[in-house]
């Protein structure tokens, strides 16, 4: 809950709060915590809608786990939390697997974190390097399918415009831009 809450040093929120999940989770997709409890869409989502945060930034959620894909519907219709305001701006990015991969997982073939490799290997490669076939290639021999739910209102993100009172206080800040005469 206290992730949520976090700022930058002056005090605003992050544009965007980005959290990754990798371990086990319930057969609805609900993360499991070490201590036995669990962490459900609606107790995510609630601590999200009740932060000031979710006025302002989006979340953006990377989930590499077995059951994670249960929820992208529920993302999309927005059918998680109805205590949330309706224009809440999420994403989840996680895998589904095909149908032969309990199997896999029971010979040991498949396991968690060939989701992560191959999606920061295709995030970190420059776009020369890059080839959909090659990617396309990687999620096929490891029997995952990658899935992406955006919330209704998500396209509607803006980034917030600074006001001349930030650039001023960044401009304090700066020491080095003293020099300089900025027209706006």
């Amino acid at each position: 809950k206290a992730f949520f809450a976090r700022r930058t040093n002056d005090g605003r929120h992050y544009d965007t709060y980005f959290f990754y999940f990798s371990g086990p989770t319930c057969d609805n997709g609900d993360i499991i915590l070490s201590d036995n409890q669990k962490i459900t869409l609606n107790l995510l989502f609630q601590w999200w809608c009740d932060s000031e945060s979710s006025l302002t930034s989006r979340l953006v959620l990377v989930f590499d786990t077995f059951n994670s894909h249960k929820w992208l519907k529920q993302i999309r219709c927005q059918t998680f939390n109805t205590s949330c305001k309706p224009s809440v701006f999420i994403i989840l990015q996680t895998f589904n697997r095909q149908k032969k991969i309990p199997k896999l997982i029971e010979l040991g073939q498949v396991h968690l974190g060939v989701f992560t490799e191959i999606w920061l290997k295709l995030n970190m490669a420059d776009e020369t390097s890059k080839t959909s076939h090659d990617s396309n290639a990687s999620w096929r021999a490891n029997h995952l399918e990658p899935k992406c739910s955006f919330s209704y209102y998500y396209p509607e993100f803006n980034f917030r415009q600074p006001s001349n009172a930030d650039v001023d206080l960044y401009l304090s800040e700066h020491l080095f831009l003293k020099r300089l005469h900025f027209i706006y």
